[in-house]
């Protein structure tokens, strides 16, 4: 966690509290925002999972005291520094997941899109079966022909976690020969899932076709 504790009750700074686990959200200190944009904005990245806000300091102290409030009641944590975007500045979604997947940091976008807030929410779903900080990369798990730009990770229990860019295919090679029964469930860019399980005997390896340009994540996970 960081934490940033200025505090100028007349100026640019105020005292505020950073986000528990990964940073998901946006810098948008270069738009020319006015409050009521401001506070649609808050309850927008709330809504799809989001915690994270930079705005431009144009606000008159009254309106930053007025956002203050409104994010910390959505759980949003508006910033007033440069920290965290220095570190957490992404460009694009795929860029923004991979972040997650070898790091588990989260990521900040410059610019705000339905898309990229859907790709918090779709997080915030695998976050569901994963703690991400717990994950290492480890794509021994994907075949050598890769034409979709996949990404995997696995935890130290034999579960797996991939990421899929884009449209492709994607051949999973399972590193174990354990013969138990496995879920696979797909979550596609707007968090919506199905499942089905892999019953003994199947392949250790097997290819999968995704048909979505927008891309997702796969879950493998062992069954009780």
């Amino acid at each position: 966690m960081f934490c940033f504790c200025s505090c100028d009750p007349a100026g640019s700074t105020y005292l505020s509290r950073s986000p528990e686990g990964p940073v998901m959200g946006f810098d948008l200190r270069k738009d020319t925002i006015d409050l009521p944009t401001g506070l649609e904005i808050v309850k927008r990245i709330r809504a799809n999972g989001g915690n994270y806000l930079r705005l431009s300091e144009s606000f008159t102290g009254k309106e930053r005291q007025t956002l203050r409030v409104a994010a910390d009641r959505a759980g949003v944590f508006l910033d007033t520094t440069d920290e965290l975007t220095r570190k957490l500045l992404v460009s694009n979604i795929p860029e923004f997941n991979r972040r997650m997947l070898e790091s588990g940091s989260g990521g900040i976008y410059g610019e705000l899109s339905q898309a990229r807030l859907n790709s918090i929410r779709a997080v915030r779903t695998v976050e569901r079966y994963y703690d991400f900080t717990r994950l290492r990369r480890d794509d021994r798990l994907l075949g050598r022909a890769n034409p979709s730009g996949a990404v995997a990770a696995a935890d130290s229990l034999g579960n797996y976690l991939i990421y899929i860019p884009r449209s492709g295919k994607v051949t999973v090679r399972l590193p174990e020969r354990d013969q138990v029964p496995r879920r696979v469930t797909v979550i596609g860019h707007l968090g919506t899932q199905r499942s089905e399980i892999l019953r003994p005997p199947y392949d250790r390896e097997f290819s999968l076709l995704s048909n979505d340009a927008r891309g997702g994540w796969m879950v493998i996970k062992r069954e009780p």
